[in-house]
């Protein structure tokens, strides 16, 4: 049996495989299929005329250690296929079924390779070999109102996002089933204590809301315990399995944000009515748990707070009086607190922290009398990784984080600290992980988002909309070269999240970075021969330049703090970019041939551009919301507030006249700063979500976004069975 081709193109009919970009075309336009499906197609389409059997399909698609449903999946994946391709299983014209065997595929296949610029194919590795990507910064969603949320969010609501890889085979051995086949969006799963149930929010189907539900492991019973026209979110049982709390997702909030306050609840697990015991403002994070009970079911630990421009940390709010307590308060370059999870004896409680969007590290903090910090908190690990939930294992001696990226990621650590050991989860696209209380059995959704780079009219003009950039992975992050016939964007299409050119119409995709990590944020200088952006790898970022031709990065920081977001100089010599090595994240600048770093700003700052007179620089303040966008003299002076609020993630760009931005409120409008007159119009409404995208054409006709599409939604238990890949624990 013949492996897919890693390069190129198969054409069969009036269809195209992609296999560079992960994608397939009916007639010219892009056809959605799932990547579990578009991996098995192609392990087809390579094998014309030849039986291809299940076992066969099996060991390809799930490798040999990994253990799941295959009927179910394969048979799942197939009708996928079939959807896609119009075909009809009575009479084949794609896909021939040979019972008890396998499948065929029938028609004639050609193929073609990738001609890559400048030789590069030889130096990129395989579409299918595994590659550790690190966690990207953004994810977005687009499944209900209480996902749309973020989908409008950019980076700040795209912490976690788990994405799909090709390759889901993982060393040991797991025991993956499907938890049940319900019809309908399936998220936010949480395990009872004993792990025989699982709570989790379910549409039933596409045009009913979400609602709570609790259903046996293994059973057929399923009960519904709320029916309202508010999303449910976040479930978390109580250690005595008797209640669950949860929250209600605010359509309101922009950004991930919630506007006002959510109301959290409890109700009883076997049913009953629920009962309001707070309310909170936290983001509305889909991928991040907001709530932990502790172990004498009498506190909730809860994200919060006091006001909007606070930093966002962990609460203790009594059930019986209401009372409220901080626990945890975020200081420095760190933004908010999320994740928690107490120990099994109830002295510990484990919870993530942030200094940048999707950068995250676990702490520990000692609880002692009430649950009353007894001491400061201390941090566990120094990964600055997208870290997405926290769970104690072997009563408290270990625990396990899930980080997010090209895909999930397990990784242990001892309580005491140490080097965590890090692999990939036996699903690549786990999601919203959840734990029984002794750490052995696990469950989880397979959704996942999928981010293509659309162009969109700026209101006013004629652009038609168009999709670009698309794959079965993630293409974000766009910027036009400055004469528009280029676009550079970051795509995780090859396994890693790295940097990418195409045309203008998104035709001729070349990659150009080969490191298997994290690349994002790239910017074009000013004459169009370079591009700088950031990259991720051994815990922290860094700023990289490259030729728009390819060749050897050259690396510009080399300090053991982030440094993200590069923009250059409008006569191309420096690159600005945000860097929290004082502690907070300012605006610094360094010659773009490499040199020593001078701090610009000194009151905050994330992402700047520097005016075209090159007099001034513009620059988002403020780490939390709301973000506002400063004027500070290049030749000194005081800085300046000159637009309030912006939306979550810096949208705005300078060019001669003024600022283009995208505002708090209302969502999905264009506005525009005057330098002139220093008013502010509002220029319509947007086409399409920003997400993660925020680019314009040279002749500001047009605009780069990247929203993105909420892609699966099905419950999976996993558990721990011998041999599995988290080791033992050590023995003195």
């Amino acid at each position: 049996m013949s492996d897919p081709t890693p390069n190129g193109r198969a054409h069969f009919d009036i269809f195209e495989l992609d296999f560079e970009a992960l994608a397939l075309r009916r007639s010219g336009e892009r056809v959605r299929l799932a990547p579990q499906a578009f991996r098995l197609l192609v392990l087809l389409a390579s094998n014309p005329g030849k039986l291809v059997t299940r076992e066969q399909i099996q060991s390809h698609i799930w490798g040999d250690n990994t253990f799941v449903d295959f009927e179910h999946s394969i048979n799942k994946a197939i009708r996928q296929i079939r959807d896609a391709l119009r075909d009809n299983a009575g009479a084949p014209k794609f896909i021939e079924t040979v019972p008890r065997l396998g499948y065929r595929f029938l028609p004639v296949v050609t193929t073609i390779g990738t001609a890559l610029e400048s030789g590069r194919a030889e130096h990129a590795p395989p579409v299918w070999q595994s590659g550790e990507g690190r966690g990207v910064a953004g994810r977005l969603g687009a499944r209900f109102w209480w996902i749309c949320a973020i989908m409008s969010a950019g980076m700040v609501a795209v912490a976690g996002r788990v994405v799909l890889r090709l390759d889901v085979a993982s060393e040991g051995a797991w025991k993956v089933e499907a938890l049940s086949a319900l019809r309908g969006t399936q998220v936010f799963p949480a395990l009872s204590p004993d792990g025989r149930k699982i709570a989790f929010i379910w549409t039933g189907n596409p045009s009913s809301h979400p609602d709570l539900y609790v259903m046996t492991i293994g059973g057929s019973d399923l009960t519904r315990l709320t029916d309202d026209e508010a999303a449910e979110c976040y479930p978390a049982w109580s250690p005595d399995g008797k209640w669950i709390a949860f929250e209600h997702c605010n359509p309101g909030g922009l950004d991930g944000y919630i506007a006002g306050s959510a109301p959290v609840y409890v109700i009883p697990s076997a049913g009953g009515g629920k009962r309001q015991v707070a309310e909170v403002r936290a983001p509305t994070d889909h991928y991040l748990p907001q709530l932990a009970w502790t172990r004498d079911n009498q506190w909730l630990v809860l994200r919060n707070r006091e006001a909007a421009s606070d930093r966002i940390g962990l609460f203790l709010l009594s059930l019986a009086s209401g009372e409220r307590r901080q626990i945890t308060a975020p200081t420095g370059a760190s933004s908010d607190d999320a994740a928690p999870a107490i120990s099994p004896d109830g002295r510990f409680l484990a919870f993530t922290r942030s200094t940048f969007p999707q950068v995250r590290d676990v702490y520990l903090l000692p609880l002692g009398t009430g649950g009353l910090p007894a001491g400061a908190a201390r941090r566990l690990t120094h990964v600055a990784d997208d870290i997405t939930g926290i769970f104690w294992i072997d009563g408290g001696s270990r625990i396990l984080y899930v980080s997010g990226g090209p895909r999930a990621f397990f990784s242990v650590v001892s309580s005491e600290g140490g080097t965590p050991r890090r692999m990939p989860a036996p699903d690549a696209a786990a999601a919203q992980v959840s734990s029984s209380a002794d750490g052995r059995l696990f469950a989880y959704t397979n959704g996942y988002l999928d981010t293509d780079i659309w162009r969109i009219p700026v209101p006013g003009t004629s652009t038609r909309p168009a999709r670009l950039i698309s794959s079965a992975r993630w293409d974000v992050s766009p910027d036009f070269s400055p004469d528009g016939s280029r676009i550079a964007f970051a795509s995780d299409r090859s396994g890693a999240m790295e940097i990418w050119i195409s045309a203008s119409d998104g035709s001729a995709p070349v990659r150009l970075t080969y490191y298997g990590a994290e690349s994002g944020s790239p910017r074009w200088s000013p004459d169009g021969t370079e591009i700088a952006f950031d990259l991720t790898e051994h815990g922290n970022a860094d700023i990289y330049v490259i030729s728009s031709n390819g060749g050897q990065p050259r690396r510009l920081t080399f300090d053991a703090s982030d440094e993200r977001l590069p923009s250059w100089s409008r006569d191309g010599k420096t690159i600005y970019f945000t860097s929290n090595r004082t502690g907070t994240q300012e605006i610094w600048r360094i010659a773009a041939l490499g040199g020593q770093a001078a701090q610009v700003t000194h009151n905050g700052g994330l992402l700047a551009f520097e005016s075209r007179d090159r007099k001034d620089l513009y620059y988002a303040r403020r780490f939390l919301r709301p973000y506002s966008v400063f004027r500070l003299p290049l030749a000194g002076g005081e800085e300046e507030r000159v637009i309030e609020t912006i939306k979550g993630w810096p949208t705005f760009r300078v060019v001669s006249d003024g600022i283009y931005f995208a505002p708090d409120s209302p969502p999905r409008t264009l506005s525009f700063y005057d330098f002139a007159t220093r008013h502010i119009r509002t220029l319509g409404n947007l086409v399409q979500d920003l997400g993660m995208g925020f680019a314009f054409s040279p002749d500001r006709k047009s605009l780069l976004v990247a929203p993105a599409e909420f892609r699966g939604g099905e419950l999976f238990v996993l558990s721990r069975k011998a041999g599995s890949p988290i080791p033992p624990r050590k023995t003195e």
